[in-house]
């Protein structure tokens, strides 16, 4: 029987950048069950050459990464493809440093702390998804 997570995840396409290859292979493996379509990269230089082809109905986007992170992606896609900042689920690691935390308390933006229950992935997304009645 489908899930309700299912139902609304079914046929989304996703994006997941992160740079941690063990949390791209269990996102893309939970999201793929899901019945999402998924990319995945671990840099932000390479999220946005895909952004720029391609539109996402969600992206999972990890807050610290080397180089470049989820505060420069939001605020890239924000001046280049506005309608999906909004769509942007930041994924963060347990212990948020003050400028993370910053960052994190200044945006509406969703986001789920590591280690995260897949389930729970799942919900955060769907409501991303679903609009607010």
């Amino acid at each position: 029987m489908e899930t309700e997570i299912e139902r609304v995840l079914k046929g989304k396409r996703g994006l997941v950048i992160d740079d941690n290859p063990t949390i791209l292979h269990l996102a893309l493996k939970y999201l793929t069950l899901q019945g999402c379509e998924v990319t995945t990269t671990s840099d932000i230089p390479t999220a946005l050459d895909i952004v720029s082809e391609k539109d996402f109905d969600f992206i999972l986007c990890d807050i610290k990464m080397p180089g470049l992170g989820g505060p420069d992606f939001y605020r890239m896609v924000t001046e280049q493809k506005s309608n999906l900042k909004d769509r942007i689920i930041f994924i963060t690691g347990d212990a948020l440093d003050d400028s993370a935390k910053a960052f994190i308390d200044s945006v509406t933006n969703p986001h789920v702390e590591k280690p995260f229950n897949l389930n729970k992935l799942g919900e955060v997304i769907a409501k991303t998804l679903i609009p607010s009645r």
